[in-house]
């Protein structure tokens, strides 16, 4: 057999030009399909980070509501089972330190007085179960007159002058605190009812 012997051709020919266009056509399809491909997976990958993002943060919401659930239900408890001890306090003990403070809100209600140089003419109207307590006061205070009166309340003074008068009421004050303690238990079981 014979076959015809080729040689190469160092010529440009037309179909070669057409070979290496086609080959460089297709360098740049395949370089476009490789980019195409790694933003494809650029995105896949930031669009997998926003969701498990997203999942975490949901995650944390969801404890920390869970947590604010726990501290409301815990400081309901606390308050729940405080408030006998502290309506007993209110009830019991502060009226007693009331009462003790009583010469001292008088003195200090009278400084003022004093500091003017107003002490003559001065009364000091109590109810007859205060007047031990003040006793010594006016003992201490120069043309201070203690006077009783059984229309004043026990807990309740007055300071009367020509400057003036003053009401010093620590029932009063008591009677506010007692309410005011009374409205917190009230409200703090209303929240815990309604959340």
């Amino acid at each position: 057999m014979n076959f015809p012997l080729k040689l190469e051709e160092f010529e440009p020919s037309s179909g070669l030009t057409e070979g290496a266009d086609r080959s460089a056509a297709l360098e740049d399809s395949r370089l476009e399909g490789f980019e195409q491909g790694y933003q494809a997976g650029w995105e896949d990958a930031e669009a997998a980070r926003s969701q498990t993002e997203a999942a975490r943060r949901d995650e944390v919401i969801a404890a920390l509501k869970a947590l604010n659930l726990t501290f409301s239900a815990a400081r309901a408890e606390v308050l729940q089972a405080l408030a006998p001890l502290i309506n007993e306090l209110v009830a019991r003990c502060l009226p007693q330190v009331a009462r003790g403070a009583l010469p001292g809100l008088v003195t200090e209600a009278l400084a003022p007085w004093v500091a003017e140089g107003i002490t003559d003419g001065v009364s000091l109207i109590c109810n007859s179960e205060d007047r031990s307590l003040l006793q010594e006061l006016s003992a201490a205070v120069e043309g201070l007159s203690l006077q009783e009166d059984p229309g004043t309340p026990p807990g309740e003074v007055w300071l009367r002058s020509a400057a003036g008068e003053q009401r010093i009421d620590t029932a009063a004050a008591l009677a506010e605190v007692t309410r005011c303690v009374e409205e917190f238990f009230t409200l703090a079981e209303q929240e815990r009812r309604h959340g």
